[in-house]
């Protein structure tokens, strides 16, 4: 561990992780073995890192490979085995509370996850994507970088998102590329997301695509 990390007194780390010096952790967090946590890096509360998870490591760009970058994780966090978060360049990597990321998902730099996603096993979010609240990417799936998820809605299996992909809130795509099939009722139904509530993501989500 860093002589100068942060790491709250109710933390649990197994021993063979390694925590950088920049590192602050929050309470009640979970370590594993064999996690890497690194760069300017800060956990909030209750997360939890299954094992061999890679958090805050240097941005996969070849300009930043030397570079330390900031990464920010929320409270409620589930981090399962081999997960990497790779930290921002000259942004932030952010990922809000209560997301989950199974088993060996990548997310890359300056990326922004909101809350309550689920990220499955094997999937790779390209650098600078923004993935809007409660978004479900299915198993296996690939997101260019710079790619808008819309809230609530539902990525398939194996689906490919290009950068000519549009995601929109409350919908299902899979496909390579990634076609609209149909509306995410069960998902919107779960998370009790009603017409005016859907409305206003919707709203988001056009700001965000256009920059405004």
């Amino acid at each position: 561990m860093g002589l100068m990390s942060e790491i709250h007194e109710t933390a649990i780390i197994h021993p063979s992780s390694i925590i950088g010096e920049n590192v602050t952790i929050g309470e009640n967090c979970k370590i594993g073995p064999n996690c890497i946590i690194e760069g300017r890096t800060k956990i909030g509360a209750n997360c939890v890192f299954v094992g061999f998870a890679s958090i805050g490591t240097n941005a996969e760009h070849k300009t930043f490979f030397d570079k330390e970058g900031r990464t920010i994780l929320c409270n409620n966090i589930t981090v399962r085995e081999f997960v990497t978060i790779n930290a921002g360049t000259n942004g932030t990597t952010y990922i809000e509370s209560d997301c989950i990321f199974l088993r060996g998902s990548h997310v890359g730099h300056d990326s922004h996850i909101s809350e309550k996603s689920t990220i499955s096993c094997n999937v790779i979010i390209g650098g600078h994507s923004h993935l809007q609240r409660g978004c479900n990417i299915g198993l296996g799936a690939i997101l260019h970088q710079n790619t808008i998820i819309g809230a609530f809605s539902m990525v398939g299996m194996g689906a490919v998102v290009t950068k000519k992909s549009i995601i929109e809130p409350g919908k299902i795509y899979a496909g390579n590329p990634s076609k609209y099939i149909g509306e995410n009722k069960i998902g919107l139904g779960r998370s009790l997301i009603y017409f005016e509530a859907l409305e206003a993501e919707r709203r988001s989500f056009r700001r965000l695509r256009h920059g405004t």
